[in-house]
């Protein structure tokens, strides 16, 4: 198992991998239902447990992704056709954002989770993800 996550990295919502007791094996895709300050993501198991989700082709398209253009580029509408998020699934950590016409690339957005913070914090609402 890799990509263990921080709990302070999360926010209720969030999905997560989840791994067996010896973390070895993969089990389910989960969402957080509660967190503590014990360092513990409730799936019911602690966040050692539980791996980020990384950012591929498959997981965007199930996140409301469409491909733009060519070379592995997929975007999502933020608020309206000038406001969206782009993601290079051949890179991830290439995302850029555009809000009425005006572009930024955010550093490290490699993981589901990081997407959905970004989403949330621009929208108010949760990033609808058919997992």
């Amino acid at each position: 198992m890799s990509n263990t996550i921080k709990p302070q990295d999360l926010r209720l919502g969030n999905w997560v991998a989840r791994y067996s007791y010896y973390r070895d094996t993969f089990i389910q895709y989960e969402q957080v239902k509660d967190l503590s300050i014990e360092d513990k993501v409730y799936s019911p198991l602690p966040s050692s447990y539980c791996s980020s989700i990384p950012l591929t082709e498959e997981i965007l398209v199930r996140a409301g992704f469409d491909p733009f253009g060519r070379d592995g580029w997929f975007s999502l509408p933020v608020t309206n056709e000038w406001s969206f998020i782009r993601v290079y699934s051949k890179y991830p950590q290439f995302v850029e954002l555009s809000v009425n016409r005006h572009s930024l690339m955010p550093p490290g957005i490699k993981f589901l989770h990081e997407l959905q913070n970004l989403f949330y914090s621009l929208t108010g609402r949760e990033l609808e993800i058919k997992l």
